[in-house]
């Protein structure tokens, strides 16, 4: 008990772990797709960069997200704690 399927990566999580609130700011702009299948994540790009928003729980989900970036090629250029 406590716990929740999170349907983006598949892991159990905690429901009581605390969420963070990131920004990742990574090279390019993200397309239609990976922004779709990012979602919660809020997506604003420019030519030179897209800067992602999410509540995460800490560490885990994050990591989960760059690992995704990663693996389609996307370049995380920084990532921000914003609370």
């Amino acid at each position: 008990m406590g716990a929740t399927h999170t349907p983006r990566t598949g892991h159990r999580r905690n429901r009581h772990a605390r969420a963070v609130n990131y920004e990742v700011v990574v090279r390019g702009e993200l397309g239609p797709v990976l922004r779709a299948a990012l979602l919660p994540v809020r997506a604003t790009a420019t030519q030179e960069q897209t800067v992602l928003r999410a509540r995460l729980a800490k560490d885990r989900e994050l990591a989960d997200l760059v690992s995704a970036l990663r693996s389609h090629g996307v370049r995380v250029a920084s990532i921000t704690v914003l609370d």
